[in-house]
């Protein structure tokens, strides 16, 4: 499916290995999230123009809701096409997502939350800007 390369991308730039390398669970978890409502993404022609209707069309860039319980939703995922990074679009997009993520799970009064690495400066600052604030020091496991 169109999100499953940027799905991989993203994983792959932040934990170094192609995560389809161990098996099919990885592209049918990416299926699930799609098939349920739970990544938003905003699409172009690849040159980082709108993309046309019916016209051939990539990922700028996505995010998931990985995460959702009762009031709480942590977006999860989170990427931009590496040749539009920079641009100001995951600043808009991830706010949409936010909102979107809102009314479709969680209500205007839920939380949504995200965690990012302490070596990814650029998405530190994007959530920064966003109004997101450090609440924890956490790591990463993967099983």
């Amino acid at each position: 499916h169109l999100v499953l390369p940027a799905s991989v991308s993203m994983f792959t730039e932040e934990l170094g290995y192609d995560p389809r390398s161990t098996g099919a669970s990885y592209e049918r978890h990416a299926a699930e999230l799609v098939a349920a409502g739970r990544t938003y993404v905003v699409l172009d022609d690849g040159a980082g123009h709108p993309a046309l209707p019916g016209a051939p069309a990539q990922v700028a860039f996505k995010a998931d809701i990985g995460a959702l319980w009762a009031t709480s939703a942590q977006v999860t995922g989170v990427w931009t096409r590496p040749d539009l990074r920079g641009r100001g679009i995951a600043h808009a997009a991830l706010a949409a997502t936010v909102a979107r993520a809102r009314a479709d799970h969680v209500g205007q009064a839920g939380t949504v939350s995200l965690y990012v690495n302490d070596f990814n400066t650029a998405a530190l600052a994007l959530y920064s800007g966003l109004g997101f604030t450090r609440v924890g020091t956490f790591a990463t496991i993967l099983l």
